[in-house]
């Protein structure tokens, strides 16, 4: 007896930001066209909406309810600047547009919890693209805490290239919590070193 494979329908992906990082995920996800098609690309730089979208053979937008309006869209890419993700996620979450959004999901717990409110009373998807606790030299961290190989972790201090935002994803991981509170100082202009107080929820606390 054979059984056949369900098709599955392509999901047709919108993309909100065309700069660098949005152009990560293009490269992405046309490199899975049994999954998705990314259908159109939205920018306030008409024109760098336009080059990205004329490489990738789809229509441009630097208007978001006009793209919305037009283009019949299951999905879309949130890669605009942290401080308009609320706002974006909002406009999709209210068309049933599930959502993935860039680092960091927004600028404050409220705007958060704003998105995160908009997509459950929407009933749609929303997924922060934070790819560092999956990263091989994280899971080890992981791996090596979770054997007990350092006994118990009472405290940490955490060191992070890459921002703050995937330091703390990266944390959290390796130590099995949530975070309770953060309590930061915004670095100088001439610095990009940011300095916090982090507290768990299972107690560890750390800088």
């Amino acid at each position: 007896m054979k059984f056949l494979r369900p098709v599955l329908k392509l999901l047709n992906v919108g993309i909100i930001g065309a700069g660098s990082r949005a152009k990560s995920h293009i490269s992405v996800l046309l490199k899975l066209k049994d999954k998705y098609r990314v259908v159109t690309v939205c920018d306030v730089d008409v024109l760098r909406a336009k080059n990205v979208a004329d490489e990738i053979g789809v229509k441009a937008y630097n208007d978001l309810e006009k793209m919305l309006s037009e283009e019949k869209l299951d999905a879309c890419l949130i890669a605009v600047q942290a401080e308009g993700h609320h706002v974006v996620a909002n406009v999709l979450a209210q068309k049933r547009i599930h959502i993935l959004t860039e680092t960091p999901i927004a600028i404050t717990v409220a705007c958060a919890d704003y998105m995160i409110k908009a997509a459950r009373e929407n009933s749609i998807l929303l997924e922060v693209s934070e790819n560092v606790p999956r990263w091989p030299q994280e899971r080890l961290k992981q791996k090596i805490v979770a054997d007990g190989f350092l006994g118990e972790v009472k405290s940490f201090y955490l060191s992070y290239v890459s921002g703050s935002y995937p330091g703390i994803a990266a944390i959290r991981s390796i130590l099995k919590s949530e975070v309770k509170s953060v309590v930061g100082v915004f670095p100088p202009l001439d610095s990009i070193l940011e300095k916090a107080e982090i507290n768990l929820l299972n107690g560890i606390t750390g800088v």
